[in-house]
């Protein structure tokens, strides 16, 4: 679409380009601006070919830019466009709603920085990659009763879960050299350089994950499941990504 470039190339020249998330329905596509800590997010409506600022924050600070935030998520039913922000040492999750044009935020405890999240199809629970005491591992946020369940607890840098087959799997990229969550924060594990794709499954809480890549020296992040038993990602093989 002409017009979505036109919009994405007068952000680009604004600053750094992220997140880029389409809405389930496919309505909408949400992205990041980010100019030198100063961010905004931008709704852009495909049927009216409008754009919205969802929200601008901060100032532009002369030192390293923190591109890692603000991370967005849609809700299932494409009407919650979902954000996390860092502010004054806490982390926000704001739900911002479509019909009403109103935000709620939550405040994310017990973690120093969350990484990437996603929803459940049910639009109940996150699962997110956080860190926590200095380690990356992949936690279950139930958004009800704003509890938290820890799924891997080791040196491992577990990163980008998404839940997959309804619900019932979490697929999510990892340095972990074994396919096992059974090793204790604190307790040494084999880690590799590079990061293969791994599947666990949160009906059974079986603590045996099902590796899908064993590649050496090649990372492959961000998986998504296409549909049943297929799966795309991230790759750096031929030496780009």
């Amino acid at each position: 679409d002409p017009l979505i470039e036109n919009k994405v190339s007068k952000d680009r020249k604004k600053g750094r380009i992220s997140m880029p998330k389409i809405s389930p329905s496919g309505e909408y596509i949400a992205w990041v601006v980010n100019d030198m800590g100063q961010y905004r997010i931008t709704l852009y409506d495909v049927k009216t070919k409008k754009t919205k600022k969802i929200i601008k924050k901060e100032y532009k600070l002369d030192q390293i830019t923190d591109y890692s935030f603000p991370l967005i998520a849609w809700h299932p039913s494409g009407k919650i466009l979902s954000y996390i922000i860092e502010r004054k040492g806490k982390i926000l999750l704001n739900l911002y709603n479509l019909e009403t044009k109103k935000t709620e935020v939550i405040q994310m405890f017990n973690f120093e920085k969350i990484l990437d999240f996603s929803y459940s199809d049910d639009g109940l629970k996150l699962v997110m990659s956080a860190y926590n005491k200095g380690y990356s591992d992949i936690y279950i946020h139930n958004l009800a009763a704003h509890t938290n369940k820890q799924i891997t607890n080791d040196f491992a840098d577990d990163l980008n879960p998404r839940f997959i087959n309804n619900s019932e799997d979490i697929i999510f990229s990892s340095n972990r050299n074994k396919s096992q969550i059974n090793s204790k924060l604190g307790v040494d594990i084999e880690l590799n350089t590079s990061h293969d794709i791994f599947i666990y499954n949160v009906k059974s809480n079986n603590k045996e994950l099902t590796r899908l890549t064993k590649t050496p020296y090649i990372d492959e992040t961000n998986p998504f499941s296409i549909k049943e038993n297929i799966y795309s990602f991230l790759s750096n093989q031929n030496g780009i990504i």
